[in-house]
C-alpha cells in the first residue's frame, strides 16, 4: 500500500497514513476518503500491485468532485492521477477529468521536492 508515485511521497511525509487509509479501505472500500492533514485518497488502481485503471480514475474524479462540492472547497490540488509511478499518459487521463474538474481544481506534475508544475485542464 502507498508504494509508488505520490502515494509513496505522502507515506514518507505522514508515517501513520498507511494505517489511516487501511482502516478506511477495510471499512468503506476503495473510494475517495478524507484522510486528515488536508489529504484525500484518490484511488487509481484496485491494489498496490495492479496497474492504474482509467475507469477507476474516472470514478475517483467523480467522487472527489462530489466531496469538494459537499465540503465547499475553493481550491483542490490533484497530482496527475496514474501518470507518475503508474505510467499512464497524461492526454489519456486528462480527457477523463476535463468535464469534471472546474476552476477550483489545479492538476500538478509532481517531481522531486525542487520540481513541480501546475497545469490547467482547459
Amino acid at each position: 500500500m502507498l508504494g509508488r508515485g505520490c502515494a509513496l511521497q505522502a507515506r514518507e511525509r505522514f508515517p501513520d497514513l498507511s494505517a489511516r487509509l487501511g482502516g478506511l479501505l477495510t471499512a468503506e472500500g476503495n473510494h475517495v476518503h478524507l484522510l486528515g492533514d488536508g489529504l484525500v485518497s484518490f484511488p487509481v488502481e484496485e491494489s498496490p500491485w495492479a496497474n492504474p485503471d482509467l475507469r477507476l480514475i474516472r470514478r475517483s474524479a467523480e467522487e472527489l468532485k462530489a466531496l469538494a462540492d459537499l465540503q465547499g472547497w475553493a481550491r483542490i490540488v490533484v497530482p496527475r492521477p496514474g501518470c507518475g509511478g503508474g505510467g499512464l499518459d497524461w492526454p489519456d487521463v486528462k480527457r477523463l477529468l476535463v468535464d469534471l474538474f472546474d476552476d477550483r481544481f489545479t492538476v500538478i506534475t509532481v517531481g522531486t521536492a525542487n520540481h513541480s508544475a501546475a497545469h490547467g485542464l482547459r
